[in-house]
């Protein structure tokens, strides 16, 4: 196991109180296949993994973020030749509580692109780091970011790591059109902390990427 040490997190992230938004990290014991098919349920519509290391113009065809420029720029993030991560997933839901009320949230799950880096601590950091680019959020209604940490299974090298999804949750909003808005706000100020990070070169060991071609698992 391997405990990065980053080189910068925004000028000196730590020990930042009484935040507006909550962050805070949790903990999952329940194992997720990668990659994973698609699960179109009544409830739910899930298109499936797809690979984009390498490929960050491939952003495009993910069907949940299409409406999400922030979501957009996260995910190009983590698929970088540069990264050291990539992404698993990504949801928004949008749901009319009536009286003109909605309700809104989502995730974003990545993972570390090297076994090495891939556990507890590591994202334990990069939640805590998170802490003071909140002190400048102004979203309004925002709520929390969640940094859940949870066992996945991949396949192409048959070993068990830690991914991390990040939960975001806002209060309702007078307008489904404003409370997507709001989520993408919201996603932005995530990109924006990633894009941030220095970290110190990666190990040897990817995952993903190195010049393979993207693939969709169907």
């Amino acid at each position: 196991m391997t405990t990065i040490i980053l080189a910068s997190l925004g000028n000196g992230l730590f020990g930042v109180s009484q935040l507006k938004v909550k962050n805070y990290i949790t903990q999952d014991e329940r194992v997720k296949p990668v990659p994973y098919g698609p699960d179109f349920r009544s409830d739910s519509l899930g298109y499936g993994f797809v690979d984009l290391k390498d490929n960050p113009d491939r952003v495009t065809e993910i069907v949940e973020a299409r409406d999400l420029p922030g979501l957009q720029r996260l995910l190009r993030f983590f698929a970088s030749r540069d990264s050291p991560f990539f992404s698993i997933g990504c949801e928004k839901a949008v749901s009319d509580q009536g009286g003109s009320r909605f309700a809104v949230g989502g995730y974003v799950e990545f993972a570390f692109n090297f076994p090495t880096l891939a556990h507890f601590e590591n994202y334990e950091m990069l939640q805590k780091g998170f802490e003071k680019k909140l002190v400048k959020a102004r979203v309004s209604g925002l709520q929390y970011f969640e940094w859940k940490v949870s066992p996945i299974d991949l396949s192409r090298v048959k070993i068990r790591m830690m991914s991390c999804t990040v939960w975001i949750g806002l209060s309702e909003l007078p307008s489904k059109d404003l409370a997507a808005k709001r989520y993408d706000e919201a996603l932005r100020i995530l990109a924006s902390y990633f894009e941030g990070i220095v970290f110190p070169p990666s190990p040897q060991g990817q995952i993903f990427g190195g010049g393979a071609e993207g693939r969709e698992v169907q």
